[in-house]
């Protein structure tokens, strides 16, 4: 069965079992240190939402952003066991999202019953595990720059003949998910901004020559402040 095949019979299933849910920016779909949507599972229909975690002193980490259609906090109810307590993890949403919740019930049902499923699944976990060792890689290897340049490129969205950063972006998003002081984060985007790599339009964030943001990623390139 193609890719696209299992994906859409994914969708039909929460679409048909699952209840209809709105989110609104900055509401969490799955708070595991509060067991909030700690029994379901979501099928994420439209919009964009990321799965964060806590370090002991209570700083958010971003560690991936999920975009519509995909299933997402569900590792709680797969069948494995934790060594010693369960991470503290969040998925919130960015944008206004519109979620198909089921029970933990139905979703093991469909991994029981529905072989598309099984394969839909092992996609979806074999694709977070790939983007989770990618972001861990970029932290331990690339300078703040490079990595900035880097999120900046596989985020951007084209809007007309503009390539643009979803307006959830800001300077703490950004130090969030790059694990990097707001400060240092503003400073590299002064920088960007003073060389003609990006614009800032409004709460909008333009990048005017990708190119140039792709040879700062090759070259490593770090900017002295």
């Amino acid at each position: 069965m193609a890719d696209t095949d299992v994906k859409e019979r994914a969708a039909e299933l929460f679409r048909q079992n699952g209840k209809r849910l709105e989110f609104l920016p900055g509401e969490n779909l799955f708070n595991s240190a509060l067991d909030q949507g700690g029994s379901f599972a979501h099928f994420l229909d439209s919009g964009s939402c990321s799965l964060s975690g806590f370090t002991r002193d209570g700083r958010e980490h971003i560690f991936l952003y999920f975009h519509g259609q995909r299933v997402v906090g569900f590792m709680q109810l797969m069948p494995i066991e934790f060594g010693g307590d369960p991470p503290h993890i969040v998925v919130t949403a960015k944008t206004p999202c519109v979620v198909y919740r089921v029970t933990r019930e139905q979703f093991q049902g469909f991994l029981r019953e529905e072989s598309s499923f099984q394969t839909y699944m092992l996609q979806v976990v074999s694709e977070n595990y790939l983007n989770l060792i990618k972001h861990y890689q970029s932290g331990q290897g690339q300078c703040a720059t490079s990595r900035l340049c880097a999120l900046l490129l596989d985020y951007a969205g084209r809007e007309g003949d503009a390539l643009c950063m979803p307006a959830y972006f800001n300077m703490a998003e950004f130090s969030r998910y790059l694990g990097v002081h707001t400060v240092t984060v503003s400073r590299i985007m002064v920088q960007l901004k003073q060389r003609g790599y990006i614009e800032k339009q409004g709460r909008r964030i333009l990048l005017r020559d990708p190119e140039g943001l792709g040879r700062l990623i090759r070259d490593q390139s770090n900017f002295d402040f």
